[in-house]
């Protein structure tokens, strides 16, 4: 035996599982985490079912990582090929978008008479004149 390589840190089995990642529990949380969102994305493009799903999952923590780089390339080739772009169906009869619009034109005298009025309503000015000339008209001043 070699005294020397034993003594060696880095050659420790611990510290070659470190390494590759097979006890560090934040590549494990982050593979899972990666595995959970790649099998969701299956389901929400109905690869496989809600039943599936927990198998799914279970087949995807156990793969390597590029085979999870494979299904993330998949699902992004599927999704761009399946989005169409600009309109996918023409507009139904009936809908918002074919409503037409009735516009009727209102009195013009009676608009203008009311604007004025309520253009002068909201001075000041013009509500004091006016509630002197009723305090006027009541005391008789």
């Amino acid at each position: 035996m070699n005294p020397e390589y034993d003594k060696n840190d880095k050659n420790k089995p611990e510290k070659t599982d470190e390494i590759l990642g097979k006890q560090n529990n934040v590549a494990l949380a982050e593979h899972r985490n990666k595995a959970m969102k790649i099998a969701g994305q299956l389901l929400k493009s109905n690869k496989i079912t809600i039943d599936d799903f927990p198998n799914k999952v279970a087949e995807l923590v156990n793969s390597s990582a590029t085979i999870l780089e494979d299904y993330e390339n998949f699902l992004v080739h599927e999704a761009s090929k399946s989005s169409d772009k600009g309109m996918q169906k023409a507009a139904q009869s009936g809908t918002i978008e074919n409503i037409p619009v009735q516009q009727t034109a209102p009195n013009v005298d009676d608009k203008k008479g009311n604007l004025k009025n309520n253009i002068e309503g909201l001075f000041t000015l013009q509500r004091r004149n006016k509630d002197f000339e009723r305090y006027s008209e009541q005391y008789g001043k």
